[in-house]
This record gives C-alpha cells, structure tokens and sequence, in this order.
C-alpha cells in the first residue's frame, strides 16, 4: 500500500518528508504556496489496539495525542508551515486484515473527532492490495486508477468484489487523489448518448438548438427569454 500512496503523492509533485517516528509517517504538502499539509501514518490495526491499551485514551482521543504530541510537536516545527494549525489533515492507511461493525464504527469515530487536524482513515487488507496491483500496467499511478475504476465501475455494487471498494475508498480518502476521466471528449460523448436515450426526437432537436446556439458567457435568463423557453403558465 505504500507504494501506491507514495507514487500519487510523486505524480502530484508533492514535496515528501518521511517522518522519523516509531511507525512509517509522512509529512508532505504541495510545492506552490498552498497551504495544505498532510501527515500519512501507516499502521496495522493490532498495532493501533496495542498503542491504545498502553494509554489511558479512548482510540479517537490517542490519536489526537499521536497528530499533536508525538508528530507535530516533535517533528514538523522546522518545516516552519504557514497556518499548519488550520490546514493540517491526517491520514491514517491502516492494515487492516478481518473488518467487524465494531472496528469500523471506531474508525469512524476518529474521523468524526475533528479536534487537531481533519482525519481520514484509510483501511484495507493485504489481499485487496495485491489484486488491485496485479491490474495496474504502467508506472503511473494516478492514471492507472482512473482507468481501473472507469474499466470496473459495473462492479461498484459487488460486494464480493472487495478490491474495488478499496479503489473507490482510495479516491474519497486521499484528498489529493483526483478522479480524471482518461478522455474528456469521450466521457462527454457518453453522457450525451445517455441523455439523447431519454429524449424522443423533438425533444432531441430541441436540445441540439440549445446547445449550438447557447454561449456559455451568455446570460442564461436572456438566453430563455429570446428563445421563447419560458413557459408562458406555470405548472400547478
């Protein structure tokens, strides 16, 4: 898993620090003034519980103490951040082998508790990673994962199918982890034939008008109001 996370933050061109702490932690951030800053811990599960039983915190509150006291404190004061305070984001990819209700409620839990940095946990297993790997064929990750998910996306609701939940988890806890049809043109062709497969053929050529004649740096309500798109009478 730390390969894939590493290669999106480098096709990001994200400036990356490994942290020296006592689980493999990464600060990193973009190189352009932004002021967004993210810590990536990798842990395990059991890792996590065994860190928690020698506290006396809930988990949600250890891992306030851990972003605050054990990183931030001690580790990113000489990366002298602009406004890190208000613009720290915290990622946990955590290995996590047999899920339960349970577990996954805690997890939730963490994310919920915004105190210190906003919080996402990324959990997975081994498996998973290893089926999601075995379908990327080039170097570029970012690449790579749009077109898996664009390939697969009949498989969204296939719960069997528990790589693909983890790809589709990949994209909505990286922040930075953009969704990128691999062909504009293409992806735009697809909606249209969607919507046309609703409209009869009036209904068609009413629609082909709009947009051959619309400007897009036009007022939309003149542009009705010409075109007689108004409906004189409104629908009870």
């Amino acid at each position: 898993m730390d390969e894939i996370i590493k290669e999106i933050l480098i096709e990001n061109k994200m400036m990356l620090h490994e942290i020296q702490y006592d689980y493999k932690t990464y600060f990193t951030f973009f190189d352009d003034g932004k002021e967004d800053y993210y810590v990536l811990l990798f842990m395990s599960y059991d890792e996590l519980k065994i860190l928690n039983e020698d506290s006396d915190f809930k988990l949600e509150f250890l891992v306030n103490a851990v972003i605050e006291e054990d990183i931030r404190k001690k580790h990113l004061k000489e990366f002298e951040a602009v406004n890190l305070d208000y613009n720290l984001s915290f990622i946990l990819i955590l290995n996590l082998e047999e899920e339960t209700d349970l577990i996954l409620k805690e997890l939730h839990k963490i994310e919920e508790n915004y105190r210190i940095a906003k919080k996402y946990i990324l959990p997975y297993n081994n498996n998973d990673v290893n089926n999601l790997k075995e379908k990327i064929k080039s170097s570029n990750a970012i690449i790579e994962l749009n077109r898996i998910a664009i390939e697969n996306s009949s498989l969204l609701n296939n719960k069997n199918e528990t790589w693909y939940k983890l790809l589709m988890s990949l994209f909505i806890k990286i922040p930075f982890l953009n969704y990128i049809p691999l062909n504009d043109n293409q992806q735009l062709k697809n909606i249209k034939n969607e919507i046309n497969s609703e409209l009869n053929d009036s209904e068609k050529i009413f629609v082909e008008n709009i947009l051959s004649d619309f400007n897009q740096n036009q007022d939309v309500e003149d542009f009705l109001l010409n075109n007689n798109l108004f409906e004189n009478e409104t629908r009870e």
